[in-house]
């Protein structure tokens, strides 16, 4: 080891990712948030950064309560906790990764249901726009043996420590 501190300049996020100890985000020459590539792309803050490394499902959700660091939200009349340092009142967004996305051929205890709009075989792993009620989702399974087809009907699941509250 070098021990050598470098500064390296990238609009590729998966490059930036790659090679990065810590990772700065800037919008509009502010720092958006940094970290670790796992913090940056498991935890990210805002909906910018959500966005800005790798693809992310933003949701609007209604605050149904809060106790200390532990929201309880709502969305397509589920209710899901997510514990957050964020302190917001009645609405906010959450993100989720479209790979902590289950698909169900059946409908399961808070699940979501959806439509597939479009399918496609992307060598180890199939991706799919699903339609539901409050908006489409993009999902990424690794199910290869359990293809879903266009205007199949599907249920939608996800662990809630999968979910980050955003700031708007």
């Amino acid at each position: 080891k070098l021990s050598v501190t470098t500064i390296y300049v990238t609009h590729d996020q998966e490059e930036a990712l790659a090679i990065s100890d810590k990772v700065i985000v800037m919008n509009n020459a502010i720092v958006a948030q940094e970290g670790t590539p796992k913090e940056l792309y498991s935890s990210p803050k805002t909906k910018f950064v959500a966005n800005f490394i790798g693809d992310s499902n933003i949701i609007k959700v209604d605050i149904d309560d809060q106790n200390s660091d532990t929201y309880l939200i709502n969305f397509s009349n589920i209710n899901f906790k997510i514990n957050s340092k964020l302190k917001i009142k009645n609405s906010a967004s959450i993100s989720i990764r479209p790979e902590k996305i289950k698909l169900n051929d059946v409908n399961i205890e808070n699940s979501i249901e959806g439509v597939v709009i479009s399918s496609s075989f992307v060598g180890n792993t199939y991706q799919y726009d699903v339609r539901t009620s409050f908006g489409d989702l993009y999902v990424v399974s690794n199910e290869t043996n359990n293809f879903k087809k266009v205007n199949d009907n599907i249920f939608l699941t996800f662990d809630e420590k999968f979910i980050t509250l955003l700031e708007d």
